[in-house]
């Protein structure tokens, strides 16, 4: 969902933006209210004290033409836009609909970078598990792959919980086969070396 706050010292000016917003299809909100986590909120502020900026999630500020120290504030504080007026009604809910798609669009990226992230970190700890079992037990990447599949499924666990576990705990190499009822033989031991 998506609301716009509209703050200007000119109450005429904010009162026919809201309007003009409204009938564009926006949501539009009294400005200083909270909004509910997860709602997309673009801030249109009218030449804004240095305080209002970045209130919300992003703005659009408004500025007379050749103000560039409200320029140089809007860029620091990470505006979406800096219009210079005068600006037309329809100009400006334009701007908010192309604001608001690059908003959406980037909070949609953010979100996939994240999961993306989470499932890169997942494989890794599972490829650290398998070269783990592949290494102490001298079995193919493939076979220490199936093998720790197996007890993850038999135990009703996560693979990347199990892989975890064990990688966090070497010991648990030799448990984790036990446990599974697998006829992995145990690594040669070497005098002076333990499996632990």
């Amino acid at each position: 969902m998506l609301v716009v706050n509209v703050r200007s010292a000119n109450t005429d000016f904010a009162r026919e933006l809201s309007r003009s917003l409204t009938a564009a299809g926006f949501t539009v909100e009294a400005p200083g209210v909270a909004p509910p986590e997860g709602i997309l909120v673009i801030e249109v502020l009218d030449e804004p004290a240095p305080e209002l900026a970045g209130l919300f999630s992003q703005n659009i500020i408004l500025a007379n033409a050749g103000d560039e120290a409200l320029a140089n504030q809007a860029i620091r504080a990470g505006a979406a836009a800096l219009i210079n007026k005068p600006v037309s009604m329809a100009t400006l809910a334009a701007k908010v609909q192309l604001t608001a798609t690059q908003l959406l669009e980037a909070d949609r990226l953010r979100r996939q970078v994240e999961k993306l992230s989470a499932l890169l970190t997942e494989e890794q700890t599972v490829s650290v598990a398998v070269g783990m079992l592949a290494e102490r037990f001298h079995l193919s990447s493939h076979e220490a792959y199936n093998r720790l599949r197996r007890h993850a499924r038999s135990t009703q666990s996560k693979l990347q919980s199990l892989a975890a576990q064990l990688v966090r705990n070497a010991s648990t190499a030799n448990e984790l086969f036990r446990a599974a009822g697998s006829a992995c033989a145990a690594p040669p031991t070497t005098p002076g070396l333990t499996v632990e």
